[in-house]
């Protein structure tokens, strides 16, 4: 149960920069601070996160460093990166880098059109048996007529409200068998436009549908999840996450929430096989897409289909990825935010909206 790293590690800070030595504390190759930092964020993709530490306390002087830890015992020197992971478990019964057969039954949320209408099509052509619910509950009946639905399952479910998301959940568990492979978290609302022009009522519904709804479908779903091996909960998230929008304040803010909301159930629940994760696209091509503040659509263009998410959620749960960012422009964002300062971050994020 052992993974070996070679001498990843050296080969780039050779070639981007001085490897540091005791006798040179604190000093870098003063040519290329930027690409050492890469280099740093490269090795880091692919160590664990113990490695991180290690790396920056070799690049201020250190010769040899040693991680004694829960997941994994680690030596790193200049000359190689050894690491003795620890198997869990659940990673003996399914390793999170291989893919896994696609899963038996679904249960989405804000599932009459948009996005959770296309993640329940995606689901529902790989066999799965799949949970259509909504505020629009006619709207999802009627779906059931389709041929790719006819093994699912549609009713009522506001998720403002504890008792609907129970009934929902209990409703769908028994025609399911009680078993709840993945939870799609899509339910959401948008109002776009300056802050102080929005009313309570519009700022509420989006505090109220968009964290609460669902930190509160997550939290009534776990004992569906627990019972069912290798479950998965995806929650719908936003490129909105990545940087706060203006124009988008509370909507944004919400994003951030279900980002931070993920990372942290993605470690919670890891020992009960719970696998948490999350997508980030860019506009969509929706009702909500299109709902955008007129001085967004100047720079940021609708160019992606609620298909190609659904594509990506199927295939996110297959390969069992922490997260993922959707569009190439939204790709190279998230990560020029990772490694800029916060003034250039800002700066970069108001030339990317056109906001000054």
């Amino acid at each position: 149960m052992f993974e070996l790293w070679g001498n990843t590690a050296t080969t780039i800070f050779e070639r981007l920069g001085k490897w540091p030595s005791r006798r040179q504390p604190h000093q870098l190759s003063s040519a290329r601070p930027i690409r050492l930092v890469i280099g740093l964020l490269v090795v880091g993709r692919s160590l664990p996160n113990c490695c991180h530490v290690i790396l920056l306390s070799l690049l201020v002087g250190r010769d040899e460093c040693t991680w004694l830890g829960n997941d994994c015992n680690l030596l790193v020197t200049p000359n190689v990166v050894i690491c003795s992971k620890k198997v869990r478990g659940s990673e003996r019964r399914q390793k999170t880098n291989k893919r896994v057969d696609i899963v038996k039954s679904v249960f989405v949320t804000g599932a009459a059109q948009g996005i959770g209408l296309a993640i329940a099509r995606a689901f529902a052509k790989e066999g799965c048996r799949v949970g259509l619910f909504d505020l629009n509950e006619d709207k999802c009946r009627s779906l059931l007529d389709e041929p790719e639905f006819e093994h699912s399952i549609a009713g009522y479910c506001d998720v403002r409200d504890a008792a609907s998301i129970m009934r929902a959940l209990s409703e769908f568990a028994a025609e399911s068998g009680g078993r709840l492979d993945v939870l799609v978290n899509n339910a959401g609302v948008l109002t776009a436009g300056d802050f102080v022009d929005q009313t309570p009522e519009q700022i509420q519904a989006m505090l109220d549908v968009n964290i609460k709804g669902l930190t509160m479908t997550a939290h009534t779903a776990f004992p569906w999840l627990r019972d069912t091996p290798n479950s998965a909960v995806v929650n719908l998230c936003s490129a909105s996450s990545i940087h706060g929008i203006p124009l988008l304040a509370v909507y944004s803010a919400s994003k951030f929430y279900v980002d931070g909301f993920t990372q942290a159930l993605n470690l919670e629940w890891e020992e009960h096989d719970i696998f948490v994760t999350s997508v980030k696209p860019p506009v969509i091509n929706t009702a909500m897409g299109h709902q955008l503040d007129p001085r967004h659509l100047k720079s940021m263009t609708i160019s992606m289909e609620a298909d190609e998410v659904a594509l990506a959620v199927v295939d996110l749960v297959k390969q069992r990825r922490l997260h993922r960012v959707l569009g190439r422009t939204t790709r190279v964002w998230y990560w020029l935010d990772r490694i800029l300062s916060s003034k250039q971050r800002r700066a970069f994020t108001a030339r990317l909206l056109s906001t000054d």
